[in-house]
């Protein structure tokens, strides 16, 4: 059985290092696209094969995953508005939060969206003066966009407190003294593995 987990424990890091490394390659592909400059500090001190991993850096494969596809569909959508493949500016970021919006999306998505073009920016070495995801107008359109979308949602469902209430019934079973001693016993069992699980 040992043997067994230690080849699964094996294979999913294998399986997690092949995803990391098909999608640092589609980070490096992304940025080749738009000539980021930060390839060009890279190419004169790191080998051609060695360069999209040290993009990623330690970013974990499902997080660069979803920033890939979340650039990559803003840059889908600026091509079919624009007609060009220019790099965008900061009124077509704010487009596209108010067109998800009006799909509409989940309050998650306006952040997730923002977070990714700002670590792509970012990962990228885009000027500071052309960063779209750190502009202070974007943040304000995010967090317009946010509480709009949160405002008609049904309210948080809480998962009921069960062990909370099992654990008092118990403890009030024991303390009472009218109550046969089996039952007690029972209880006061109960109530010691509730507490060793907690």
């Amino acid at each position: 059985r040992a043997l067994r987990l230690e080849g699964e424990a094996g294979a999913r890091a294998q399986r997690e290092n092949d995803q990391k490394e098909f999608w640092s390659r589609e980070l490096y592909k992304e940025l080749r696209r738009i000539d980021a400059p930060a390839l060009e500090e890279l190419e004169h001190c790191v080998e051609e094969r060695h360069i999209h991993l040290a993009l990623a850096g330690r970013t974990r494969y499902n997080t660069l995953k979803r920033y890939i596809k979340v650039w990559r569909s803003f840059f889908q959508w600026v091509v079919a508005v624009k007609g060009t493949g220019v790099y965008p500016e900061v009124g077509d970021l704010i487009e596209f939060i108010f067109s998800r919006y009006e799909e509409p999306c989940g309050p998650t998505v306006p952040p997730l969206i923002v977070k990714a073009i700002t670590w792509m920016e970012r990962t990228a070495c885009i000027d500071q003066r052309r960063r779209m995801g750190e502009s202070q107008v974007v943040a304000s359109v995010r967090d317009y966009v946010v509480e709009m979308l949160s405002k008609d949602k049904p309210p948080t469902k809480r998962a009921p407190r069960y062990p909370a209430v099992f654990m008092e019934a118990f403890e009030h079973m024991v303390e009472d003294e009218s109550r046969r001693l089996g039952y007690r016993v029972v209880a006061w069992v109960k109530l010691v593995k509730l507490w060793g699980s907690l």
